[in-house]
């Protein structure tokens, strides 16, 4: 069967099982979430700002996912690059699990090599779907990317919690062996298949060679970093506020049982996220431009129910009820986000417009822990504290609104130019 609006051949089952192990690894780096709570302990002493920690990979993955957009297709395969980005991951991801007594720099150097691998294996499975699909059928792959995504998220999770609650003393170490799931990508990346359209495969006097990039995936971007700057402080303080609302319930237990109720909380959040993405492609197709507002406003909710959980008398439900409509929110935006980008892009373009899209949309990661100690006043102990992160609830709530208030005004999803209209039939 030819895939829809592109009329090229299908994936293989195999092709499509190494495109879904890469959205397996997409939340890669959340193994270490659940466990903040046992970092923060560790090395609370040394007076260092631990919230760079979950973030430093991201300095180095932003750069990273650019270059693999730049490569992606044109100078080296998409499997290759795939590869050696799952690669990385799994060996500066395991790394701290097995070296003597790791200090704090160290760490904070093995998330930024792990970083490299991810940003270089980001941009691959997206561009993929957006390379050979189109319309409906586009919508249905990247809302299956998207469960895939999040299925990895539950393992990633679920494996960071129970190794850090396995040992209240060594729980911060013992968690990074659960970075050695990312094998599943180095593996599947073996079975990615090319595009048919590449900068390989065109003539230099087409049309499609000439194809423009657009600012599509800019303004895309720049919207999610700032989904992502307010979602990222709830995934970092899950369990900081899960320990706060234990310990103020005289819980003798808080500290051992905080990164296992917060693995649960964000396994919440990414099974949310399996279900709408399993039938995104149904959804889409029935209300079509309106799941962008849907997802904007679904996040507002969201940051609401974790505001409520950082104040005076927060109780854990606030906390399962804010990260599962953040979920839901957050499962709608994405795989719209795409989409949009893939609508406005020239097919031969669309790797560097994924990885574009990717990179800004991940800015957010380590602007992230500056952005909370702004909001803690500068001071960096006090930037992961509960009152710093409810206030970034709070101001999540208004750049929800605010952008899902834009995107009922305005439709992203018009097609533009007779290309697009072509595509879409």
């Amino acid at each position: 069967m030819a895939s829809e609006s592109t009329g090229l051949k299908d994936p293989t089952k195999l092709n499509a099982i190494g495109i879904f192990s890469l959205a397996l690894m997409g939340m890669g780096f959340s193994v270490t979430t659940p466990a903040m709570s046992s970092i923060v302990a560790q090395f609370a002493s040394t007076g260092a700002n631990v919230s760079l920690l979950s973030q430093a990979y991201a300095f180095t993955m932003v750069p990273c996912v650019l270059i693999a957009g730049i490569l992606v297709g044109n100078k080296v395969r998409y499997k290759w690059v795939a590869f050696f980005g799952t690669l990385m991951m799994t060996i500066f991801g395991f790394l701290p699990a097995v070296l003597p007594n790791p200090d704090f720099t160290t760490l904070i150097v093995c998330r930024a090599l792990f970083g490299v691998g991810i940003g270089i294996m980001n941009p691959v499975g997206k561009g993929l779907i957006l390379a050979i699909y189109g319309g409906n059928r586009q919508a249905t792959f990247m809302g299956l990317y998207t469960t895939f995504t999040n299925l990895g998220g539950i393992i990633f999770q679920q494996a960071g919690g129970w190794l850090a609650g396995a040992d209240a003393a060594m729980g911060w170490k013992l968690h990074y062996f659960g970075y050695l799931i990312c094998i599943i990508g180095v593996i599947g990346s073996l079975f990615l298949p090319d595009p048919p359209v590449t900068a390989k495969t065109v003539s230099k006097d087409s049309a499609e060679a000439h194809g423009k990039l657009g600012i599509a995936c800019f303004i895309v971007g720049i919207f999610i970093l700032f989904v992502n700057l307010v979602n990222q402080p709830v995934f970092m303080g899950a369990s900081i506020f899960v320990r706060n609302i234990l310990t103020a319930g005289g819980s003798a237990t808080a500290a051992s049982s905080a990164p296992i109720i917060a693995a649960q909380a964000m396994t919440l959040y990414t099974i949310v996220g399996m279900v709408i993405g399993a039938v995104y492609g149904l959804i889409f197709k029935a209300i079509g431009r309106w799941v962008a507002p849907l997802g904007m406003f679904c996040g507002a909710l969201g940051a609401f129910f974790i505001s409520l959980a950082g104040g005076e008398g927060g109780q854990l439900w606030m906390v399962f009820a804010g990260t599962c409509t953040l979920g839901v929110g957050f499962a709608f935006i994405l795989p719209a986000a795409f989409q949009i980008v893939g609508i406005h892009t020239s097919k031969i373009r669309v790797g560097l417009a994924t990885a574009i899209t990717i990179a800004l949309m991940n800015c957010a990661t380590f602007l992230s822990s500056y952005w909370l100690q702004a909001l803690a006043g500068g001071n960096a102990a006090a930037a992961m504290s509960v009152s710093t992160l409810t206030h970034s609830a709070f101001i999540g709530i208004f750049i929800y609104l605010v952008m899902g208030i834009i995107l009922v005004v305005f439709n992203p999803f018009k097609k533009r130019g007779a290309a697009a209209k072509a595509e879409a039939k």
